[in-house]
Formats: structure tokens, sequence, C-alpha cells
């Protein structure tokens, strides 16, 4: 006879108390189901604490009976009690999104935002649509003053309704423009990516130092109007004083921007610098303009000249002493192109003619770097934002660009230029910008025999945008004691802090790290290793739109210090 399998001994054995154990449990679920169709009954009569009491006789309460003397000690404003219930409940079933919601909406009536979104986010794991689940959630971003991302979640559920778009104050510019500019329309849904355009579009546009698209509710309706309010860089200022101090914020490093933004009321921006400094002597014009009042595209003509003295003699490596002192002589005129495609897109591009003239030297034979000429180059430029999480505040950009260009003169041919970015920017407190944290990684490659103006440099400089914060770019007034060379990877962070956020004035202050590595394959520079910079910078912005930066940075190899000052508006 062949022996049982022990499986099929196991079953039998246990079969006999399996069923032992169901007739024991029947007259307990009959009783559960009985004082759940009780609680039922009492909970449509609105008898809270009938049901309250009922709960508390039960000494293994269900979670159906946890979740009606949760909701019961709700009604009854029990709130920390109606917690208790609820998270017994949740714990027992952790898989009924009920307790979850339930738990984020008595939170928000406890205006406890941060575990009113813990709970809606957990409820909305568990069940993606629940629209009361989404409208709630998308509520408590907006009383967080993040828009975005109340926005993403009310666009579930097709909300929210904008019933108009008002001015406050009108900006004094082109209605058609001011109209093309908002991508969204009046008594419709707002979707957050008409408002991620609308943004894009406003920038493009150029005269608003600062402003601002709020959703603000109806009292007669659940619907909402959308304010833009703003504060427009209108011709010379919008006083004698703000005009002397924008055109002055340069004094200190000896320049000047004249400027008069919103020529006809039409967007036509005229800006310049004149700099007087002995050293780097600079004039610079630019008129840009919105082309058939389209606020999606930017046309802007530019003309650069440049007296400047360079002093090479810690960074080249060659035969020639007159580096310490070396003229250079440039002008540039050119083109460029501006326009959003989308949400998502935009692109440049720019076309420039320059031409360049080392005054009073004699160039190094073994170098090509100054050789004099007129010079062609066509630029081409792609941002993209990789990814954008509303709720966390956080975005992250990428940009590609490229360059083709020629110097016209014996032994040159073309060259190229490639560089690429990515800017990752986070504010980790979510009701307001208390904090902000960024970073950004940019890389470029030089192919091809380029002009010593055409070099990448790492450091601090007014005419450069490449900083490693604790290398100054000139020594004496003059350029050039920066890392040079034709190819390099940077990396800059920065985390600052709101002192004070007043209405005349922004103050901010945080630390900073710069690494960076600048090479030159033709060994006309001496080779860097890894640069690394570290240090506290201070930020002012007046009521004016004037922004002041104060750095104080030092060099972790060599150990040097380095004070900046920048201005900006």
């Amino acid at each position: 006879m062949t022996p049982a399998p022990p499986r099929a001994l196991l079953i039998c054995a246990l079969t006999p108390i399996l069923s032992l154990l169901v007739l024991c449990a029947i007259p307990n679920l009959r009783a559960s189901e009985e004082t759940l169709a009780a609680v039922r009954t009492l909970y449509a009569e609105e008898r809270w604490s009938d049901i309250v009491a009922l709960w508390h006789r039960e000494p293994n309460p269900a979670p159906d009976l946890d979740y009606y003397a949760g909701m019961s000690l709700a009604r009854l404003q029990r709130w920390d009690e109606a917690a208790q219930a609820l998270a017994a409940g949740q714990r027992k079933a952790p898989l009924d999104k009920r307790f979850p919601v339930e738990l984020g909406g008595l939170a928000f009536a406890r205006k406890n935002l941060r575990e009113a979104t813990k709970n809606l986010d957990r409820a909305l794991r568990l069940d993606r649509s629940d629209r009361y689940a989404i409208d709630l959630l998308a509520s408590v971003y907006f009383l967080e003053n993040n828009l975005e991302a109340a926005l993403q979640y009310w666009n579930r559920i097709g909300k929210p309704y904008i019933e108009q778009i008002r001015m406050e104050p009108v900006p004094p510019l082109d209605p058609v423009l001011l109209d093309r500019a908002f991508a969204m329309a009046p008594a419709g849904p707002l979707e957050l990516h008409d408002f991620w355009r609308t943004e894009a579009l406003l920038d493009l546009i150029e005269i608003f130092s600062r402003y601002r698209l709020d959703l603000v509710a109806r009292k007669e309706d659940q619907k909402f109007d959308l304010v833009f309010r703003s504060a427009e860089r209108g011709g010379w200022g919008n006083s004698k004083a703000a005009a002397l101090v924008s055109w002055l914020r340069g004094l200190p490093y000896e320049t000047i921007y004249p400027e008069f933004y919103n020529f006809w009321r039409s967007a036509v921006n005229f800006t310049s610098l004149l700099r007087f400094d002995p050293e780097k002597r600079r004039a610079f014009a630019a008129l840009s303009m919105p082309l058939e009042a389209n606020p999606a595209l930017r046309l802007r003509f530019y003309l650069d000249g440049r007296i400047e003295h360079w002093d090479l003699h810690t960074t080249y490596h060659g035969d020639a002493a007159q580096l310490s002192d070396l003229h250079l002589n440039k002008l540039e005129g050119g083109i460029d192109f501006r326009s959003v495609i989308n949400d998502e897109w935009s692109w440049s591009t720019a076309l420039a003619l320059s031409d360049r003239t080392f005054a009073r030297f004699t160039a190094p034979t073994s170098s090509r770097l100054f050789t004099n000429g007129p010079a062609l180059k066509y630029h081409a430029q792609l941002d993209h934002p990789l990814f954008r999480i509303p709720e966390e505040c956080a975005t992250v950009t990428a940009t590609a660009s490229g360059e083709f260009g020629k110097l016209f003169a014996p032994g040159f041919g073309a060259f190229w230029r490639i560089q690429g970015s990515t800017d990752a920017r986070w504010i980790p407190v979510k009701e307001g910008d208390k904090y902000r944290i960024s970073g950004r990684l940019r890389a470029g490659k030089t192919f091809g025999m380029v002009p010593l103006d055409e070099l990448f440099i790492l450091g601090l400089e007014r005419d450069n945008d490449l900083p490693l914060r604790a290398h100054i770019g000139t020594h004496d007034g003059k350029k050039g004691s920066a890392p040079l060379g034709r190819d390099y990877v940077l990396f800059n962070s920065e985390a600052d802090r709101s002192i004070y956020d007043g209405t005349l004035f922004q103050f901010r202050i945080g630390p900073f790290f710069d690494s960076g590595r600048i090479s030159d394959a033709s060994g006309s520079f001496r080779a860097r290793n890894w640069q690394m910079d570290t240090g506290i910078q201070v930020k002012v912005r007046t009521l004016g739109g004037l922004g002041i930066v104060f750095s104080y940075g030092k060099d972790l190899r060599s150990g040097a210090n380095a004070f900046y000052l920048t201005t900006s508006h």
C-alpha cells in the first residue's frame, strides 16, 4: 500500500480544526454585521454620540466601525479622538482608501497642511482617480501658495474654471501684444501647460521687472479670476530716482547702463552699457523688439566695441614677454532671434560679424591666438525642461548650443564649439521660498583654432558667464588672470536663506561651492587641475528691481581669497 504524501496528511489533520474555527466565528460575524447595520442606521440619523458609545463597547471593533466612529467624532469636533479612530482602522485595513482620505480631510480642517498632504498622497496611491482626494490635495497646495502643484491636480478633474483675467494694474502695453501673451482664455479651465507658456511669453517681452499670476476665488460661485500683478520697466524708469539708480548701478566698477524700455508701448527696448575703466573700455548697445506683435518671437540687433588690456603672464605658456600688457581692440555687431515654441521648448539663433586687432604687438610665432582679422560666427541654442515636479518646487532644465565660425586670416579654417548645461532648482520648504537651493553643470568643447577672445574663461569677470567665485579674472584691472582654454567642465551650486523680505527690499544669504576644470590641447596655457572654490554670498533686491550680490570666495587649492560685487536690474 502506497503511503499518503505529507501534504495530504497535513490537510487531513487541519480540516477538523479549521471547521471548528469557522463554526465558532459565525456568531461573531453575525454580531459584527448586526452592529454595523445598527451603526449605519445611527449614522443616517446623525446620532453621533450613540455611534461613539457603541464603538467604545466593542472590544475589537471592525475597520468599518472605526471609520464610522472617526467620522462621528469629527462631527462632534473631537479631533484628536477622531484621528485615533481613523488611524486604528487604517492599521487594520491598509488598502481601504477611506481612511487616508478622511485623515487628510481632518488634517485640512485643523490647518495641518503637511499632514493633510501626506495622507492625501497615500489615498491617491490607492486610488488615483478619487475626485475628492484630488480636489482636496489641490486646495492644500493652493493654500501653500504653490499654484503650479494646485493646477497639476485640479487639471485631473477639469478644474479650475477661470471666469476672467484681470490686470492689477493694467500694464502700459499694446493690448494686442498683452492679450497674446496669455495662453489661457477667460471663461474656461486653466491648464498648467498654458500657465507655464504664459510665464515664458511674459519673460520674453522683457519689460516686467517682476510679476505674479494669482488665482482669486470668486464669492458668488466656485470659479476663479486670474489676476496678473506686475511692475514694469517703463521708459527711463518709474521715476527720476529709479532711473538714476538703474543707470548708475555699475559705478562701483566704472560702468553706467543707459536703458529705455517699452518704446511706443510695444515692448521695444533699448539697453546699453558704457564702461570707462581704462583697462577694459567697452561700449555696448542693443535694440530688441517683438515681431509682428507676437510675444513668442523676439528680434535683437546689437553693437559691441571693446578696448582691453590683457595680462597673460600667469596663464599663457608660451614665448612672449609682451603678454603682461597685451592690447586687444574688438568691434562686433550681430542679430539674434529668440522664439518660445510652447511651454517646454524654446530656441534662439544668432549671427555675428566681428573684427579684432592686437595693437602694438608682435604675435609669437608659436601661436595663432593673437591673429588679427574679421570673423563670422553663427550660434544656435535649444532649451528644454527635463522634468518639473511642482509639488516639490523642483525643476531641472537642459540647454544645448552650438557655434560655427571662421576667422578670415591665413592659416585659419572653420571652428566649431558646442556647449551643454543642466540647471536644477529646488525650494525645499513648501510654504514660500524661505530657502532656495540650485546647482548648474556646464561643459564646452572647441574644435579648430580660435583667437584669444573666443576662448573659455573660468573665473569672475564682468564679461564672463562661467564663474569660479574664488578666481578673479583680472590682475591690476587687466583681463587674463583666470584659467583660459578651449574645453571646460564647470559645476556651480548655492543655497540661500531669506533673512528679510520687506516692502522696500529683500535680503538673502547663503553658501556656495564651485568646481571646474579647463584645458587646452594646443599647450598654449598651463594645465589646470580641478579647481574648487567655496564661500558665502549676500543678495539684496530692492523694490525698484535693483539686485546687488556680494560674495566672498576661498580657493581650496591655493588658499587665495576673493571679494566681488555685482549688480543687476
